[in-house]
């Protein structure tokens, strides 16, 4: 899946797709998660603080129920979704990505991993960013 652009709280619209090669293959469901990187500060066994990078699902949606794929026959799948008002933007180091499981029996790999570039609202400010009614001033007068 080419990387996905989207904005916090809006629609996005993605595909994915599952394919058998050899065998009829019986898939239990269909499962999406979003999650993210964060950085957290904690205090090691000496008594130092040390940032660390976690991880956060921010959402989880079960998107088709049970189906049965034929050897060599794929399925594209539509993925619509809201992504969480409360997804950060990716700057810096943070990652935010769209985790794909399949409800297979005995699958080694059932899961891919697409990355999401998260950007701002236009309309809205955000750390770092003058707010629009400075943006104006700014333009308006010529300086900051």
């Amino acid at each position: 899946m080419p990387k996905t652009r989207a904005e916090p709280g809006k629609e996005v619209i993605t595909f994915r797709s599952a394919k058998v090669i050899d065998h009829r293959q019986g898939i239990g469901g269909l499962y999406f998660s979003i999650h993210s990187t964060y950085e957290a500060t904690e205090t090691d066994d000496e008594g130092e603080e040390e940032t660390v990078t976690r991880v956060a699902e921010l959402s989880k949606f079960k998107v088709k129920d049970a189906f049965t794929i034929g050897p060599g026959q794929e399925e594209d799948i539509e993925l619509s979704f809201e992504l969480p008002p409360h997804t950060p933007l990716t700057l810096g180091k943070t990652r935010v990505w769209i985790r794909t499981g399949l409800d297979i029996k005995s699958a080694i790999d059932s899961g891919d991993e697409d990355d999401i570039k998260v950007v701002p609202d236009p309309l809205y400010p955000y750390p770092g960013r003058p707010s629009r009614s400075h943006r104006q001033a700014q333009g308006a007068h010529g300086q900051p």
